[in-house]
């Protein structure tokens, strides 16, 4: 290196490990990054290899001040001199490009681009190979000093450095906007659940309870006035937490009043959804459902399930008793079973409940899920209110948790002809 370049240099390296401190795009960085190596490596060109996708691409180029198009331009693996270095993780000082066995001419064919000698050094996310960074053709000399190849390793660990800074942020930022929509996305579930549970049709009162373990999550339910006073109920379960667990239950929720309304009783609707669901299914997931149905004009209820945790009668008078449903399979296993029913008396003062899994296996805070052994003590005594029965499940659940945090969505759904 002639005389003056090694304080360049270190200007140089200044000059990048600032950019690290203020660019926060990957492009700009990377072209701001090329052109103070090109300048102080005093280089015809400089270049960047990126690995991403199973391959080596060219993510970048200056020839002068000019940028030449990366797009498509991939390395097979160990071909090259980027491949190798890549591939080798170690940097390689190229003094005649042509005389060089691993130099691949065919990328000065395609460019019009005659490389005399080059430096090649590896970029590295920790241990791990990230990239190439590359200087082509010294200006005013026919070859690179083998000595100036210290300096351009400082260069390449800088690049490393500022890549994974970029790539952190990004991270963050990502994980932000996935916040965000997260948030959006409980505001828009919360909304839709609570336009699904009004608090007396059909001469029935109801309370509602529903909490996500995840900001969103498959728990639903609804309630929905038919004509001539009856009142639809339920409570279901999409299998899973999460997003995809929240999406299918916006599909069946969608579905439920139209189904409903065409329905002759919860068996029937139940058998509908899951010919309409079952094909629609995916990654093995299934949804559990409880469907009721109250008429206090015939006083009669009809309730049916599948595979959802049995609903509870809570008689004006006499003892809370789990209802004696049938053993079903949930929805989307097959597409032609069968969903048989109960039907009991319903008259004034009885009261019933509805809930789903993850309040039954709520985990105490010795880990035991035994809750669900709990609920004949819990529920108040003599026609009780549905805000009554609501609240003492949720204190109850609440304290057998003991602070811990909860590990499932958890849906109760009461009701009472008053």
């Amino acid at each position: 290196m002639s005389s003056g370049a090694p304080v360049e240099a270190y200007r140089g390296l200044v000059e990048v490990s600032h950019l690290i401190q203020s660019i926060e795009k990957r492009d700009v960085l990377l072209k701001s990054v090329l052109n103070v190596a090109r300048r102080v490596m005093r280089a015809e060109a400089a270049s960047v290899f990126l690995f991403g996708g199973g391959e080596l691409r060219l993510a970048m180029a200056l020839n002068g001040d000019n940028p030449v198009p990366a797009q498509g331009w991939a390395v097979p693996r160990g071909c090259g001199i980027a491949g190798w270095v890549f591939e080798h993780g170690q940097p390689l000082f190229v003094s005649d490009a042509y005389a060089e066995p691993r130099f691949d001419q065919s990328a000065d064919r395609a460019s019009g681009f005659v490389t005399r000698s080059l430096l090649a050094a590896p970029l590295r996310g920790g241990k791990d190979p990230i990239g190439v960074l590359q200087v082509l053709n010294p200006v005013g000399r026919p070859r690179f000093d083998e000595g100036e190849q210290e300096v351009f390793l400082a260069y390449a660990d800088l690049t490393s450095t500022a890549l994974a800074k970029l790539e952190s942020l990004e991270l963050q930022r990502e994980r932000e906007r996935l916040l965000r929509d997260m948030e959006i996305a409980a505001d828009i579930q919360n909304e839709f659940l609570g336009e699904a549970a009004p608090k007396r049709v059909g001469g029935c009162t109801f309370a509602v309870r529903s909490r996500s373990a995840a900001r969103v999550g498959g728990d639903f339910h609804g309630i929905f006035p038919r004509p001539g006073g009856a009142v639809d109920f339920f409570v279901g379960d999409v299998s899973g937490k999460g997003i995809p667990a929240s999406l299918m239950m916006a599909r069946f929720l969608s579905a439920m009043p139209f189904v409903l309304e065409a329905a002759a009783g919860p068996s029937a609707a139940l058998e509908a959804l899951n010919r309409r669901f079952c094909p629609a299914m995916v990654r093995g997931m299934f949804v559990t459902l409880c469907i009721g149905r109250a008429d206090t004009r015939s006083q009669s209820m009809a309730i049916a399930s599948a595979g959802h945790p049995p609903p509870w009668m809570l008689p004006a008078s006499g003892a809370p008793q789990p209802l004696p449903m049938q053993p079903s399979l949930p929805l989307g296993i097959l597409s032609d079973a069968a969903f048989n029913g109960i039907e009991i008396p319903f008259r004034p003062g009885d009261g019933f409940f509805l809930c789903t899994d993850g309040l039954l296996e709520s985990r105490g805070s010795g880990g035991q899920r035994d809750f669900g052994d709990q609920l004949a003590g819990i529920f108040p005594g003599g026609a009780p209110d549905p805000e009554e029965v609501a609240a003492a499940v949720e204190r109850a659940e609440f304290r057998h948790r003991n602070g811990s945090e909860p590990s499932d969505d958890m849906t109760i759904l009461t009701g009472a002809y008053r």
